[in-house]
């Protein structure tokens, strides 16, 4: 049976990366080793940099595969959001994860360089206000900084808003959220209705 939380529509997936600045990068050193990173995806693949040295480097260096996480919308739902009850096991979290497996690779080429950190300050930086990665002012710190390239070999996505719920449930939280009126409330009632409408549709294009 499908696990309606899975989500595999492309597009909701992208849509995740490109908005989320932040991930969780998870390395397998002498002991697991996890630390977050600002990112890009960039033509279907994540792109983080850092310095040429350092446990993170030295780790990546003998052990290239990584697993990398993002959650986006995450919302605490009080119990007297999800049930009428006076009990507080009800209370839940609704949110929107990722989890990548992949290997890393170093990126020398200055001239890919330059493109994937245009991308990346595009994200991070969307009013400009730089000088392009064209110009030569950048030669010294592109070489001085290691851009790494997440080679995506599995993609998993979890959002979870309510679709394994019944009819009556979905319609008490989401009744319950509009009385409340709190200002990302519209925000989380669209996202209910949008993704249990995907959960049913079987046509959408895949990751």
């Amino acid at each position: 049976m499908k696990n309606p939380l899975i989500v595999q529509d492309k597009r909701l997936i992208e849509e995740i990366l490109d908005k989320t600045q932040y991930g969780v990068l998870a390395l397998n050193g002498e002991r697991p080793y996890a630390l977050p990173v600002n990112f890009v995806y960039f033509e279907s693949a994540i792109y983080f940099h850092g310095s040429h040295k350092g446990k993170k480097m030295t780790i990546l260096k003998k052990k290239p595969l990584v697993s990398f996480s993002v959650i986006a919308d995450h919302t605490i739902l009080p119990s007297y959001i999800m049930s009428d009850s006076d009990l507080a096991c009800p209370a839940t979290a609704f949110f929107k994860s990722i989890i990548i497996d992949g290997k890393v690779e170093s990126i020398i080429n200055m001239k890919e360089k330059r493109v994937v950190f245009s991308a990346m300050m595009k994200k991070l930086q969307k009013e400009g206000k730089y000088l392009d990665f064209d110009s030569n002012e950048y030669d010294r710190a592109l070489k001085k900084v290691a851009l790494l390239k997440i080679n995506i070999e599995s993609i998993s996505a979890k959002f979870k808003f309510g679709q394994n719920y019944s009819e009556s449930k979905r319609a008490l939280i989401i009744s319950n959220l509009e009385k409340r009126n709190d200002p990302n409330d519209k925000l989380i009632v669209a996202d209910i209705k949008a993704l249990y409408k995907l959960s049913k549709n079987k046509k959408y294009k895949k990751i």
